[in-house]
């Protein structure tokens, strides 16, 4: 995937001396989880999108929604590179129907839910000892964090407007 280019494991070595601080095993797992997590952030932000009232603002959720689709594709790739395969994710719940009526509440759970993707992937990220494979979690993280500051100004726009 763009624009990361990760030297292919050492045949003695499978996991390509890519795990630091934990096992492979808790690392996919991880991983597993983040895919979950950025596939339902995803359809969450199309879905907020639509409930927007300001086409500008519904057009920044819409640049996050396509961040979270990217951040998913980052941690497959990262998943093959683990454990040399694509990674099967089984099909997870729904989110809740988002409408104006609860838009506040769903854009302050996913501003907090940014927060602690934060805090996992940073988790995840000091699991690997590849400085290219950090460096693709870092722009994840970085993204998340600013999404959250996205969301923060969206929210603060919504309170000054009611």
């Amino acid at each position: 995937m763009y624009p990361y280019n990760i030297r292919k494991p050492d045949k003695s070595d499978p996991v390509g001396r890519l795990i630091m601080s934990a096992d492979a095993a808790t690392v996919a797992e991880m991983l597993i989880d983040a895919i979950n997590d950025e596939a339902r952030d995803h359809e969450k932000y199309l879905a907020v999108s639509e409930v927007m009232e300001e086409p500008e603002d519904a057009e920044i959720i819409r640049s996050i929604a396509f961040d979270e689709y990217k951040h998913k594709r980052i941690f497959e790739e990262i998943y093959k590179i683990l454990t040399g395969k694509m990674p099967s994710v089984p099909v997870q719940a729904k989110n809740a129907e988002v409408t104006a009526e609860n838009l506040s509440e769903v854009l302050t759970d996913s501003f907090f839910g940014e927060l602690e993707g934060v805090e996992m992937y940073r988790e995840l990220m000091f699991a690997f000892d590849n400085t290219d494979i950090r460096d693709m979690i870092f722009e994840v993280i970085t993204d998340e964090q600013a999404h959250a500051d996205i969301l923060n100004y969206i929210m603060g726009k919504m309170q000054k407007s009611e």
